[in-house]
């Protein structure tokens, strides 16, 4: 039974393997005690296969044309609009973050080949290389993403709206943004491995500029 979530957590070391499977081999327990996705819906682990026939070359060559040609048409649609438009990615988490998985990393082909299709576009903001910057400028990039869940963490997402703010404006005011514990945050990976429900110390974000917009509205729905 997770503990209320009211109260602080205080975390015990559990010596699971890295590489064990939940019952529904969904998720496996990964590097630095984070939780990946394994197979689930998406198959995620095939997507990390590099192409060896030519088939399979073939297929990876029609999805990179193919996202090259959406991302043409919505940034012809916006200026027909007058409006800018920017693409990000954001990675899986186990293209991210090493998850000490061989089968899960280092970057999906696919990703990897948008990667270096798009760079240079003005459009492009890679959520791949915001990630790994932010590791450099703050905190760890482990800290980018929550352990129990397979999405960023307050401080990752900060790292990609920033990325995103970049590109149109000055981002200069994000500069005094800290964070500050905030409770507790249920992922969406913890209950596969272990029946409940598994909170996880959460963060969230705090600035002058924040309080001021934030007067009776709800910035961030969960």
């Amino acid at each position: 039974i997770p503990p209320a979530t009211a109260e602080p957590i205080v975390a015990s070391p559990v010596p699971i393997p890295i590489g064990s499977m939940s019952r529904d081999r969904s998720a496996v327990v990964g590097a630095d005690g984070h939780l990946f996705i394994l197979e689930g819906t998406n198959s995620l682990f095939t997507q990390y296969a590099e192409p060896e026939s030519e088939d399979e070359r073939r297929t990876l060559g029609l999805q990179v044309a193919g996202w090259q040609s959406l991302l043409e048409r919505r940034a012809a649609r916006s200026a027909a609009l007058g409006a800018h438009f920017i693409q990000i990615f954001v990675p899986d988490k186990s293209s991210s973050l090493d998850s000490g998985i061989p089968a899960l990393g280092p970057v999906t082909p696919l990703l990897d080949r948008l990667e270096k299709s798009c760079k240079g576009d003005a459009p492009y903001v890679s959520g791949h290389a915001e990630l790994a910057r932010a590791e450099e400028s703050s905190a760890a990039l482990s800290d980018q993403w929550l352990r129990l869940d397979s999405h960023t963490s307050a401080r990752g997402s900060m790292a990609l709206s920033r990325a995103l703010v970049n590109r149109v404006g000055d981002a200069s005011f994000m500069n005094d943004v800290s964070f500050i514990p905030s409770g507790t945050f249920i992922g969406d990976l913890g209950a596969r491995f272990f029946g409940n429900l598994v909170p996880e110390p959460d963060v969230q974000p705090r600035s002058a500029w924040l309080d001021a917009v934030a007067t009776e509205r709800d910035l961030v729905a969960r």
